[in-house]
C-alpha cells in the first residue's frame, strides 16, 4: 500500500437521468467551494514494491517490471503503470474530499495527460480545483474539477478533467437510472471492423482494426490485489466506501492486463516463426473516460480494442501515436465502460528480427 504522510496539514471548508443509489448523493451546493476550490492532495510515497505488485497483475511491461528494458524504453527508466497513478490519485481525492466532510461520484474524465513518468520512490503530491460547474439534462449539477498530480520536484506528472458530483458524505442518495447525458460514451467515429489477428507495426494498422482481447474475471482476490497497491490512508476505516463493487479505475487497469496479455501471446508465436513484431510503448493519456455503471466483484467483462486515429511524432522516427478505441462489455453484452487511450506503437524500420 502507498505510505500516505499523515503530517501533511489536513483541510477544513466550513447527476444521467439520475444514476444507482449507492453512486450519488445531492447536487452540488457550490457555496461549499467559495474561497475554498483547490484540495490539496498528498503527499504519498510510491513504493517500489507498490510499482511492481501493480505492474505483475495490471500492466506487466518491461518498462515496469525490468530496468534494463526500461532504459530502452521511451521512458528512460523504470516507472509505474499511468493506470497506477490514476488509481492512487482517486484514492488521494477521495481522502481530501473525506476530510472536508465531502463525498464524490465520477461521471466520467474527458481527458488524462501523462506529461512524464511516475518512478518508484516518488512522493506524489496535486490538487483538485472545482473549475466551473454544468446542469446536466437529467437533473444534476455537475461540478467541473481539474486534477493535477507532481512529484517531490514539483514535476508535473499528470493532469485530469472529470466531470464530478459533490455532497456531503452525510446526504440521502437519489435513485434513478443510468440515462444521464455525462455517462454517455463518445460515437465511434469510425467503422470497426474484426479483420486481422496478430501484431502488426505502426504503418501496416488500419483504422476500424478491431481486437478481441477476452475476459477477465474480476475476482475478489483481483480487488483486493488492486486496493492494497492503490489505497492511502487507513483502509480499514468503514466509511471507504463499497466493497461489494469495483474499483473505477480496475476497469481500464483490467484492460490493459488484456492489451499485455494478448501482445505476449502474439510475439511469442512470433519469436517461434522468426517473425519481426513491433514493440508496445507507453500510453501517453487517454480520453472520454465513461464508467455506465458499476460493476460488482465477481463479473466478467470481455474487452475490446480499435484503431481510431494514428498521429505522426514530431522528431519521433521509431514510434508512432495510436489512438485506439476501448470498451468494456458485461456477461448480457452491455457496455459498461469506454474509453480512448493514446498508446506509442513501434514503426516497423525500427525493429530488428525477434
Amino acid at each position: 500500500m502507498p505510505h500516505f504522510d499523515r503530517s501533511a496539514p489536513t483541510f477544513s471548508v466550513d447527476k444521467q437521468k439520475r444514476i444507482a443509489p449507492s453512486m450519488v448523493a445531492s447536487p452540488i451546493d457550490v457555496s461549499l467551494f467559495e474561497g475554498c476550490a483547490d484540495f490539496p492532495l498528498g503527499p504519498v510515497a510510491l513504493t517500489p514494491e507498490d510499482v511492481e505488485r501493480f505492474a505483475l497483475e495490471f500492466d506487466a511491461q518491461p518498462m515496469h517490471l525490468d530496468p534494463i528494458a526500461a532504459r530502452n524504453s521511451p521512458l528512460g527508466a523504470l516507472s509505474a503503470s499511468g493506470w497506477h497513478t490514476c488509481a492512487i490519485t482517486m484514492e488521494l481525492i477521495v481522502a481530501a474530499l473525506r476530510a472536508a466532510g465531502r463525498s464524490i461520484t465520477v461521471l466520467g474524465v474527458e481527458a488524462v495527460v501523462w506529461q512524464r513518468p511516475a518512478r518508484p520512490g516518488d512522493r506524489l503530491r496535486g490538487s483538485i480545483k472545482i473549475d466551473g460547474r454544468a446542469s446536466c439534462g437529467c437533473g444534476e449539477e455537475v461540478a467541473k474539477a481539474i486534477v493535477q498530480l507532481g512529484n517531490q520536484e514539483d514535476e508535473t506528472i499528470m493532469r485530469w478533467r472529470m466531470d464530478c458530483v459533490l455532497a456531503t458524505r452525510e446526504a440521502r442518495p437519489l435513485n434513478g437510472t443510468l440515462d444521464c447525458e455525462m455517462r454517455q460514451p463518445r460515437c465511434t467515429r469510425i467503422q470497426r471492423q474484426s479483420r486481422f489477428s496478430g501484431l502488426k507495426f505502426f504503418e501496416d494498422i488500419e483504422i476500424g482494426d478491431e481486437l478481441d482481447l477476452g475476459s477477465y474475471a474480476l475476482t475478489s482476490a483481483r480487488c483486493a490485489t488492486f486496493r492494497r497497491h492503490t489505497l492511502v490512508g487507513d483502509s480499514s476505516r468503514p466509511d471507504e466506501g463499497r466493497r461489494d463493487t469495483v474499483p473505477l479505475w480496475l476497469i481500464p487497469s483490467a484492460w490493459m492486463h488484456c492489451i499485455v496479455r494478448y501482445y505476449d501471446g502474439q510475439s511469442a508465436s512470433a519469436r517461434k516463426e522468426h517473425r519481426n513484431f513491433p514493440r508496445l510503448g507507453p500510453a501517453a493519456g487517454v480520453r472520454h473516460l465513461r464508467w455506465r455503471r458499476e460493476v460488482s466483484i465477481g463479473e466478467v467483462l470481455s474487452f475490446r480494442a480499435w484503431a481510431e486515429r494514428k498521429l505522426e511524432i514530431g522528431g519521433r522516427h521509431d514510434w508512432g501515436l495510436l489512438v485506439a478505441g476501448a470498451e468494456a462489455l458485461d456477461a448480457a453484452g452491455a457496455c459498461v465502460a469506454t474509453f480512448y487511450p493514446q498508446l506509442l506503437l513501434e514503426r516497423r524500420d525500427s525493429s530488428n528480427l525477434a
